[in-house]
């Protein structure tokens, strides 16, 4: 799969390297016996928060560069093996932040802001990561689904921008 384009070189590494830390995050965090501190927690929460951001601002680029060139009435393609990459790599990225979410301490945080664990529960479990077909396997135009992929980038942007305003509350009521 091709992991890069003219258009969005850097968005595969991106979401590579942030999957990666998170992981790293988790597996230290369930080496350790003892119930977090305040302080252990608050880390816990800035990087998972980290993860949501990466997301939020990728799908901001996609988005934008999508934008600015209808803009400029110019048109702008990315390729079916481009879309499936980009796609997977949030999948990815977002299975390593419903890790987080089933910590005991994380559970424990979101049980006690019910607003915050709605909307971490409805990104992380219901946005609906979608398999991007190819055209010729789902009988669409290109066209069509790059429109689906974006309607799909469009979506998530905005599930993330509604998680990472209300945590950012809880961690203001919190901390």
């Amino acid at each position: 799969m091709n992991s890069s384009s003219i258009w969005f070189l850097d968005i595969p590494k991106q979401l590579d390297e942030m999957r990666d830390f998170i992981i790293k995050v988790s597996d230290d965090i369930r080496k350790l016996r003892h119930e977090l501190s305040n302080r252990e927690l608050r880390k816990l929460i800035a990087d998972f928060k980290r993860g949501v951001e990466t997301i939020n601002l990728i799908c901001i680029k996609i988005w934008a560069k999508y934008e600015v060139a209808k803009r400029m009435n110019k048109e702008m393609h990315t390729s079916p093996e481009e879309r499936a990459d980009i796609s997977d790599k949030i999948e990815r990225l977002t299975n390593a932040l419903n890790d987080v979410v089933e910590m005991n301490a994380m559970r424990k945080f979101l049980g006690e802001h019910p607003d915050l664990a709605r909307k971490a529960y409805i990104k992380l479990h219901a946005e609906g990561v979608d398999e991007f077909a190819l055209p010729e396997e789902k009988k669409i135009s290109e066209e069509e689904a790059e429109n689906e992929f974006l309607n799909w980038i469009n979506s998530i942007q905005w599930y993330t921008g509604a998680l990472l305003f209300e945590l950012d509350e809880a961690i203001q009521k919190s901390f």
